[in-house]
């Protein structure tokens, strides 16, 4: 699965509006370009839930390795309010920036390749935080204040 198709299956499946009918279909043409009915739909339902099931499984994955607590100080000023401001393409823009590529490469980009880039700056973005708290410990025990 490419990053954009992640991207589309997060809407599909997130979407309240849309019928189990639609999820199928839209699942079906996303992944494999092909249009089904209402027989063929049913007929793929397990198939689609077994989707749904490992991208959930995806999703836990991402919160698990992939994300970086917000220190105190982050949260006061509203980091939850700019990921929400920024939604997916937040994380396209950083890539494409870090990368010097195009919103399109990214998001023709394996999913696999763009959740190691995830979990490789979530693991130095943490040891960056317990690295800064720890200068700040012993800024603060030999009594150097900023």
């Amino acid at each position: 699965m490419l990053y954009g198709e992640r991207i589309q299956l997060a809407r599909i499946f997130s979407d309240g509006q849309s019928t189990d009918f639609d999820k199928i279909r839209e699942t079906i043409k996303l992944l494999h370009d092909l249009e089904v009915g209402p027989k063929e739909a049913a007929e793929l339902q397990p198939y689609v839930e077994r989707i749904i099931r490992a991208f959930n499984d995806w999703l836990e994955r991402e919160q698990k390795e992939c994300s970086v607590p917000p220190t105190q100080d982050q949260s006061a000023a509203g980091f939850q309010i700019l990921a929400d401001e920024l939604g997916d393409m937040g994380n396209v823009v950083q890539i494409a920036e870090q990368r010097g590529w195009t919103f399109e490469q990214v998001l023709k980009l394996p999913y696999t390749e763009v959740f190691t880039i995830w979990k490789v700056s979530a693991a130095n973005a943490r040891f960056e935080q317990r690295y800064m708290a720890l200068m700040e410990r012993k800024s603060n025990k030999h009594g150097y204040h900023s």
